[in-house]
């Protein structure tokens, strides 16, 4: 090979890396970012987030997208679409959410927590919703929580970014009492609930 064509085959290997290495950095950052945003509830750099707070039933706009939850249940067992049934460690807090994309928006309503006793925990199954333009979609999302720690839990949604970057975020009250936390740790042990892909539906 030409001495010429060896030095353009060096700076473009190098030109490559550079890229690469560059976004590894990039992306890096960002989840570091976001790990910090979801241990202390905001971005490590100063950026806070824009909680909205709502009660259930209440629509809430999250940068594009309307939300709202229309109730929750308890259950010891779930089955869900790829799964032959889980068994929870704690109790399983099941919460339907329903959203609709009016118009173009940002991402999907992909980040679903809740908040007990002071942590946040993410779900560990269901399905986020994420109608396109013109549909809601009303899904079901579970959560595998402490049943001696559910009065006061609260519901949270935000869309997912690269960089963790989040503008609105829904805190949703559950409203959950002593009374209420009793009777969702009563639920049958041995009931299995089962928790599907929803269809979409063009908003009314």
């Amino acid at each position: 090979m030409p001495m010429r064509d060896q030095v353009r085959a060096r700076l473009t290997r190098r030109n490559m890396l550079a890229v690469v290495v560059a976004a590894v950095v990039f992306i890096a950052a960002g989840l570091l970012d976001g790990l910090y945003q979801r241990v202390l509830g905001e971005e490590s750099w100063g950026y806070s987030f824009e909680n909205v707070d709502a009660e259930i039933g209440e629509w809430v706009n999250v940068d594009g997208m309307r939300a709202r939850v229309l109730d929750y249940r308890t259950a010891y067992r779930v089955v869900g679409d790829f799964d032959d049934g889980m068994i929870a460690n704690g109790i399983y807090l099941i919460v339907t959410v329903q959203a609709e994309r009016p118009e173009a928006g940002m991402d999907d309503l992909a980040e679903l927590w809740v908040r007990q006793n002071g942590l946040l925990l993410e779900s560990v199954g269901g399905w986020a919703p994420s109608p396109t333009v013109g549909f809601r979609q009303t899904t079901q999302v579970y959560f595998d929580v402490d049943p001696d720690h559910l009065v006061g839990t609260q519901f949270t949604a935000y869309q997912k970014e690269v960089t963790f970057r989040y503008r609105t975020r829904a805190v949703v009250d559950l409203g959950i009492d002593e009374a209420r936390a009793a009777e969702l740790r009563a639920v049958d042990p041995e009931e299995e609930v089962t928790v599907k892909r929803p269809p979409m539906e063009a908003i009314p």
